[in-house]
């Protein structure tokens, strides 16, 4: 923010409650545009405002000029057991990523361990998300997401009980 740009404050809520009506505004379904939401809000309340909701407007344009599905049909076209490959149907990245870590949840529930990766999505936005919405779910969970010129990563486990 410019020192010549005023300072908004609002409540988590309402930021929220706006980011899923500009997404629900432009054909996403009111769940996703919830996921999404979320998401974005959640980066910035922990501080990681470069992938906070300053993306709105990038991803409404996006979606506008039809880069973007606004109803992606996610599938699985890999399925080997512990491992899966979904196909992402050029939807948002959040709701493509939320899908494929449901689908290591599982997998790793069902056989001790899980690992998916997508293809055809968009970004993603920030990693913790994703850990920190399976970690009460899940002793250990390592998600990686590499792009082009740089790498991230994140893991969580558990405390020591």
């Amino acid at each position: 923010m410019s020192v010549t740009e005023p300072a908004v404050r609002t409540s988590a809520d309402r930021l929220t409650t706006f980011a899923e009506s500009a997404f629900c505004a432009v054909g996403v379904p009111e769940a996703d545009a919830r996921t999404i939401a979320d998401a974005l809000v959640d980066a910035d309340l922990r501080g990681v405002h470069s992938h906070g909701v300053r993306w709105i407007p990038r991803y409404v344009a996006s979606l506008r000029a039809g880069s973007t599905n606004p109803r992606p049909q996610v599938k699985v076209v890999v399925d080997a057991g512990t491992t899966a490959v979904t196909d992402g149907d050029l939807g948002l990245g959040y709701v493509v990523a939320a899908s494929a870590n449901d689908l290591a949840v599982e997998r790793a529930l069902t056989h001790g361990i899980g690992a998916v990766a997508l293809r055809r999505s968009t970004h993603c936005g920030a990693m913790a998300y994703y850990t920190n919405r399976t970690a009460a779910r899940l002793y250990w969970l390592c998600l990686y997401e590499w792009q082009r010129k740089h790498g991230a990563n994140w893991r969580h486990e558990p405390p020591d009980r």
